[in-house]
């Protein structure tokens, strides 16, 4: 088996109206893994940890978690929310 680069990294994206909280570790194919609505990315530290030896893993914490600023996110409705968390997820991972 070939040298594999390990890329860690963690931090805030710019996305529409806030911060969008991530980490990254690992290379090779991704995993984008995106936790409960009652949790944030740290209820993925174990599979994270494992999957970065053979993936590139990526993890976020969605709107109201605990490290994310989202202002208007509490005013929007459900549907609304759903979309724009897609929006800025879609925009994150370009």
């Amino acid at each position: 088996m070939g040298t594999r680069t390990n890329q860690n990294k963690s931090g805030f994206a710019p996305v529409y109206k806030g911060d969008l909280f991530y980490k990254i570790a690992g290379s090779g194919h991704p995993i984008l893994f995106i936790h409960a609505g009652i949790a944030d990315s740290s209820m993925w530290d174990d599979h994270f940890s494992f999957f970065s030896q053979f993936f590139q893993v990526i993890r976020m914490d969605v709107p109201g978690a605990r490290k994310i600023v989202f202002p208007g996110a509490a005013h929007m409705l459900p549907m609304e929310q759903s979309q724009r968390f897609n929006d800025e997820v879609f925009s994150f991972l370009k």
